[in-house]
């Protein structure tokens, strides 16, 4: 017997009794992705940080404000 939740996004269904979850990536955890690269120039450090999500990114803010400045700075110039 199969039963689906009535949500929009379809995330979560219960399967022969069994309740799955249908993970995806939001926009916190492809930030975090991007920042904890950016910062520390790791792929493994990266991956723990998609589970960290908005968390990691507010904390990469406050935490490296200026390498973000300075990235902020050069993206500018590049600009115009």
């Amino acid at each position: 017997m199969k039963i689906k939740m009535k949500r929009r996004d379809k995330m979560a269904e219960v399967n022969n009794g069994r309740f799955t979850v249908n993970g995806t990536l939001g926009i916190g955890s492809i930030l975090s992705i991007f920042m904890s690269y950016y910062v520390n120039h790791s792929v493994l450090w990266a991956f723990l940080h998609i589970f960290c999500g908005w968390f990691y990114v507010i904390y990469s803010t406050f935490h490296y404000s200026e390498k973000w400045i300075d990235l902020l700075h050069k993206i500018k110039m590049m600009i115009g």
